[in-house]
């Protein structure tokens, strides 16, 4: 399973990775809960996905790049760890954050803050399941030097977001290859871009709850 990211054009997926329509539970005061699988999409072995935002047949790409989109990939190929910020919680534990993966799906303020639920023992628990719904990535503890991060399936789910459509959530550490060639950090969530507007291409950056509807 690969996912190739083309030049100025869609998302190529190859391998079959199941692919689902999800969506964010929310409770009565619009706070992010879980993620709710949706309808499974049964496409070819091969398939291309949007990443320009402006197809009719989303998630699936139906051409309409061709008629303009600068899908330059902006997102650097260094890992993880080495761009992350930093921040301590009770012994053994930090909190590791990439703003530029943040794509705003709302866990982190949910139940608890993530910087106050990382500063007792009691809610660590609540603190992983945070940057395990983390869609981006941009979360993760660190635990005693080692990075704690869940097992997730191999799957493809094409998101909505509690006020719009959202990224393209991979999980089960499906490679993404750049159009050069190159892989980025395989890791076991990353959110791609299929609003066409992130500054971290092909990655998500939250840009499209700012866009207009």
């Amino acid at each position: 399973m690969r996912i190739v990211v083309t030049k100025d054009g869609p998302y190529m997926v190859y391998g079959s990775p199941p692919l689902f329509e999800g969506a964010i539970k929310i409770d009565g005061l619009g706070r992010s809960l879980e993620w709710k699988k949706g309808e499974r999409l049964y496409p070819d072995e091969i398939y291309a996905l949007c990443r320009c935002g402006k197809s009719k047949n989303k998630p699936f790409c139906d051409n309409a790049h061709s008629k303009g989109f600068d899908g330059a990939e902006t997102a650097p190929l260094n890992g993880y760890e080495d761009r992350a910020n930093t921040e301590k919680g009770v012994s053994g534990v930090e909190l590791l954050q990439d703003p530029a993966l943040c794509t705003g799906s709302g866990f982190c303020h949910a139940k608890y803050s993530i910087s106050a639920a990382i500063k007792k023992e009691k809610t660590i628990d609540a603190a992983k399941q945070q940057c395990s719904d983390c869609a981006g990535g941009s979360l993760v503890l660190r635990i005693d030097g080692k990075l704690s991060e869940e097992p997730l399936p191999k799957e493809i789910v094409a998101t909505v977001t509690p006020r719009r459509e959202g990224p393209i959530r991979v999980t089960g550490g499906i490679p993404v290859e750049s159009e050069t060639g190159k892989t980025y950090e395989v890791r076991n969530r990353v959110a791609l871009c299929r609003c066409g507007l992130s500054g971290n291409k092909p990655f998500c950056d939250g840009r499209h709850l700012k866009a207009q509807p």
